[in-house]
């Protein structure tokens, strides 16, 4: 999870500041989260407390009212790093799915990788998490996609046979493709794609997050994205922890370190 949380800060940053190089320094770079982590942060915070997968129809209907409750909560606390739509969206007291496409957050049910038990629990719960905020097709697979390829990792995958293991969408990893792909479409699928790709190509996790930000679009998705699945294989740098933990405020930090140490996630 961390990892992820990571990645985000980095991208936030290089969306700033874009780079093309992956010759970068990323200690020395901006760090600045973005929705990515306000959302992933609400739903650890929610798993923490709703341990159990919802399975039921009336389970699952009372899961989505807290589903949307809660990261509205979060929303609200940190309006301005979120997009326009969601904004308004989270300003809205009425329970809704009504985000666009372009402002969903393909990473922000992470915390389903970590918290059930078997893949079909996991991808489940990431589709009703999906449902109650952005409910299309599309941002299905797109999360589903990542929290597969986590929960590979989480269940000693190895990174050459990753691909095997994701749900959902078909992995392009051709560098030249996928970046063109990303720069004239600038959808969650092609950020999803760039991370993967950026991480399967990787030898560490800080060559990981440099690959993500040198395609110099979507940063804090894709280096989110790459930073989730290369925390999960590699572990996380202690020197990045440290300015990952100085740039989170105590509103974010308590609730990730709860749903971490809970489910013993690699840090």
């Amino acid at each position: 999870m961390l990892g992820a949380i990571i990645g985000d800060i980095v991208g936030g940053g290089f969306a700033l500041h874009p780079t093309h190089s992956c010759k970068i320094t990323l200690e020395n770079g901006t760090f600045v989260f973005t929705e990515n982590t306000v959302l992933m942060t609400a739903v650890c915070d929610l798993l923490y407390y709703c341990r159990e997968p919802a399975k039921g129809r009336i389970e699952r209907m009372i899961r989505s009212r807290e589903i949307t409750d809660m990261l509205k909560k979060y929303a609200r606390a940190y309006p301005e790093k979120l997009p326009p739509a969601m904004r308004k969206w989270s300003a809205r007291r009425l329970r809704e799915h009504s985000l666009a496409q372009a402002d969903f957050s393909p990473i922000f049910a992470l915390g389903c990788a970590y918290a059930f038990g078997n893949l079909d629990d996991v991808l489940s719960q990431t589709e009703l998490f999906c449902s109650d905020i952005c409910d299309t097709e599309s941002a299905r697979q797109c999360a589903r996609a990542v929290n597969s390829a986590v929960y590979a990792l989480k269940n000693g995958a190895e990174k050459e046979a990753l691909p095997d293991y994701v749900v959902s969408i078909e992995l392009n990893l051709d560098f030249q493709e996928v970046s063109e792909e990303l720069a004239f479409g600038r959808t969650p699928e092609a950020a999803v794609r760039a991370g993967f790709e950026a991480f399967l190509r990787s030898s560490d996790y800080d060559s990981a997050l440099r690959y993500a930000v040198a395609y110099g679009a979507m940063s804090p998705t894709v280096a989110a994205v790459s930073g989730a699945l290369a925390g999960e294989y590699y572990g996380v740098p202690d020197e990045l922890k440290e300015l990952t933990y100085d740039t989170l405020g105590v509103l974010l930090r308590n609730p990730l370190d709860r749903f971490m140490e809970l489910y013993k996630d690699k840090r």
